[in-house]
Protein backbone atom coordinates (compact mmCIF):
# COMPACT_ATOMS: atom_id res chain seq x y z
CA UNK A 1 0.00 0.00 0.00
CA UNK A 2 1.19 3.20 -0.65
CA UNK A 3 0.71 6.65 0.62
CA UNK A 4 -0.24 9.78 -0.85
CA UNK A 5 2.95 11.17 -2.54
CA UNK A 6 4.80 7.60 -2.51
CA UNK A 7 5.77 6.16 -5.38
CA UNK A 8 3.21 5.09 -8.41
CA UNK A 9 0.80 8.07 -6.72
CA UNK A 10 2.85 11.11 -8.41
CA UNK A 11 0.02 13.62 -9.12
CA UNK A 12 0.58 16.36 -12.12
CA UNK A 13 1.87 19.69 -10.56
CA UNK A 14 -0.12 22.58 -10.02
CA UNK A 15 0.25 25.16 -12.75
CA UNK A 16 0.48 28.48 -12.11
CA UNK A 17 -2.26 30.78 -12.24
CA UNK A 18 -2.66 32.33 -15.77
CA UNK A 19 -0.65 29.87 -17.23
CA UNK A 20 -2.95 27.91 -20.15
CA UNK A 21 -3.51 24.16 -19.89
CA UNK A 22 -2.28 22.21 -22.78
CA UNK A 23 -4.60 21.73 -25.75
CA UNK A 24 -6.17 24.95 -24.90
CA UNK A 25 -5.49 26.95 -28.02
CA UNK A 26 -3.02 29.57 -26.04
CA UNK A 27 0.32 29.79 -25.15
CA UNK A 28 2.21 31.99 -22.76
CA UNK A 29 4.11 34.62 -24.12
CA UNK A 30 7.57 36.08 -22.06
CA UNK A 31 5.96 39.26 -21.58
CA UNK A 32 2.72 38.26 -19.76
CA UNK A 33 0.44 38.33 -22.69
CA UNK A 34 -1.09 35.36 -23.76
CA UNK A 35 -0.77 34.27 -27.79
CA UNK A 36 -3.72 32.94 -28.54
CA UNK A 37 -4.61 30.19 -31.78
CA UNK A 38 -7.02 31.11 -34.40
CA UNK A 39 -9.31 27.50 -35.03
CA UNK A 40 -7.96 26.83 -38.28
CA UNK A 41 -4.70 27.69 -37.65
CA UNK A 42 -4.71 30.83 -39.10
CA UNK A 43 -2.27 33.52 -37.60
CA UNK A 44 -2.17 34.02 -33.95
CA UNK A 45 -3.56 36.33 -31.86
CA UNK A 46 -1.71 38.10 -28.66
CA UNK A 47 -3.84 39.42 -26.40
CA UNK A 48 -2.38 41.32 -23.23
CA UNK A 49 -4.75 42.63 -20.16
CA UNK A 50 -4.32 45.96 -19.09
CA UNK A 51 -5.99 48.03 -15.84
CA UNK A 52 -8.40 50.39 -16.98
CA UNK A 53 -11.27 52.88 -15.13
CA UNK A 54 -10.71 53.12 -11.36
CA UNK A 55 -7.92 50.39 -10.96
CA UNK A 56 -5.40 52.52 -13.40
CA UNK A 57 -6.20 55.51 -11.20
CA UNK A 58 -5.53 53.92 -8.11
CA UNK A 59 -2.04 52.75 -8.84
CA UNK A 60 -1.33 56.16 -10.61
CA UNK A 61 -2.08 57.59 -7.52
CA UNK A 62 -0.25 55.58 -5.52
CA UNK A 63 2.67 56.50 -8.11
CA UNK A 64 2.26 60.02 -7.29
CA UNK A 65 1.11 60.13 -3.58
CA UNK A 66 4.68 61.26 -1.69
CA UNK A 67 5.07 58.94 1.47
CA UNK A 68 4.24 60.35 4.96
CA UNK A 69 6.61 62.25 6.91
CA UNK A 70 6.77 61.36 10.97
CA UNK A 71 5.70 64.80 11.08
CA UNK A 72 2.61 64.16 8.60
CA UNK A 73 1.80 61.18 11.04
CA UNK A 74 2.57 63.01 14.28
CA UNK A 75 -0.75 65.37 13.31
CA UNK A 76 -2.86 62.84 13.52
CA UNK A 77 -5.63 63.90 15.73
CA UNK A 78 -5.43 60.22 17.82
CA UNK A 79 -1.58 60.86 18.07
CA UNK A 80 -2.01 64.23 19.58
CA UNK A 81 -4.24 62.61 22.16
CA UNK A 82 -2.07 60.16 22.77
CA UNK A 83 0.75 63.20 23.69
CA UNK A 84 -1.26 65.07 25.90
CA UNK A 85 -1.81 62.37 27.42
CA UNK A 86 1.73 61.29 28.08
CA UNK A 87 2.54 65.04 29.28
CA UNK A 88 -0.53 65.35 31.12
CA UNK A 89 1.10 64.53 34.35
CA UNK A 90 3.82 67.61 33.87
CA UNK A 91 0.65 70.14 34.04
CA UNK A 92 -1.20 68.99 36.25
CA UNK A 93 -2.37 71.54 39.42
CA UNK A 94 1.09 73.22 40.77
CA UNK A 95 2.84 76.41 40.94
CA UNK A 96 3.66 77.56 37.15
CA UNK A 97 7.33 78.10 37.74
CA UNK A 98 7.47 74.63 38.74
CA UNK A 99 5.81 73.18 35.42
CA UNK A 100 7.73 74.91 33.32
CA UNK A 101 10.59 73.74 35.06
CA UNK A 102 9.49 70.27 34.54
CA UNK A 103 8.98 70.57 30.70
CA UNK A 104 12.13 72.73 30.33
CA UNK A 105 14.05 70.23 32.23
CA UNK A 106 12.51 67.03 30.42
CA UNK A 107 13.51 68.78 27.00
CA UNK A 108 16.47 69.57 27.90
CA UNK A 109 17.36 66.07 28.54
CA UNK A 110 15.59 64.67 25.79
CA UNK A 111 17.93 67.03 23.29
CA UNK A 112 21.01 66.06 25.20
CA UNK A 113 20.25 62.47 24.27
CA UNK A 114 19.54 61.53 27.85
CA UNK A 115 23.00 62.30 29.26
CA UNK A 116 23.75 63.96 32.25
CA UNK A 117 26.02 66.19 32.00
CA UNK A 118 25.58 67.47 28.86
CA UNK A 119 21.62 68.40 30.45
CA UNK A 120 23.15 70.07 33.96
CA UNK A 121 25.51 72.22 31.68
CA UNK A 122 22.49 73.60 29.25
CA UNK A 123 20.54 73.81 32.37
CA UNK A 124 23.01 75.55 34.47
CA UNK A 125 22.91 73.03 37.44
CA UNK A 126 24.90 70.63 38.56
CA UNK A 127 24.66 66.50 37.85
CA UNK A 128 23.17 65.56 40.71
CA UNK A 129 20.78 68.51 40.38
CA UNK A 130 19.45 67.25 36.81
CA UNK A 131 19.73 63.32 38.75
CA UNK A 132 17.18 65.00 41.47
CA UNK A 133 14.73 66.60 39.14
CA UNK A 134 14.45 63.34 37.06
CA UNK A 135 13.98 61.45 39.91
CA UNK A 136 11.08 63.75 40.52
CA UNK A 137 10.18 63.57 37.00
CA UNK A 138 9.95 59.83 36.91
CA UNK A 139 7.47 59.74 40.17
CA UNK A 140 5.09 62.51 38.45
CA UNK A 141 5.05 60.55 35.20
CA UNK A 142 5.12 57.45 37.00
CA UNK A 143 7.57 55.92 34.31
CA UNK A 144 11.50 55.05 34.76
CA UNK A 145 13.72 58.01 33.30
CA UNK A 146 16.88 56.86 34.50
CA UNK A 147 16.89 53.40 33.93
CA UNK A 148 15.91 51.26 31.01
CA UNK A 149 13.54 50.68 29.77
CA UNK A 150 13.20 54.44 30.12
CA UNK A 151 9.91 56.80 28.57
CA UNK A 152 12.51 58.57 26.47
CA UNK A 153 11.70 57.63 23.20
CA UNK A 154 7.28 58.09 23.93
CA UNK A 155 8.47 61.33 25.85
CA UNK A 156 10.43 62.75 23.03
CA UNK A 157 7.58 61.53 20.49
CA UNK A 158 4.90 63.35 22.58
CA UNK A 159 6.81 66.78 22.89
CA UNK A 160 7.23 65.99 19.25
CA UNK A 161 3.30 65.95 18.31
CA UNK A 162 2.45 68.70 20.14
CA UNK A 163 4.80 71.02 18.58
CA UNK A 164 3.89 70.15 15.04
CA UNK A 165 0.14 70.64 15.74
CA UNK A 166 1.00 73.45 17.77
CA UNK A 167 -1.33 72.37 20.96
CA UNK A 168 1.78 72.47 23.25
CA UNK A 169 0.37 75.57 25.04
CA UNK A 170 1.98 75.04 28.57
CA UNK A 171 5.73 76.19 27.31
Amino acid sequence: MLGRGGRGTQAAPRRPRGVPQPGSGAASAHDGSAVHRTPGGGRPLRIRATPTGTARARRDEKKTRQPLGLDDILRAPAVREWAAQQLRPLTEPDTPRSTTDRRDTLRAWLRCEAQLTPTAEVLGISVPGVRKRLTRLESVLGRSLLQAPSARYDLWLAFRALDVTGADTAR
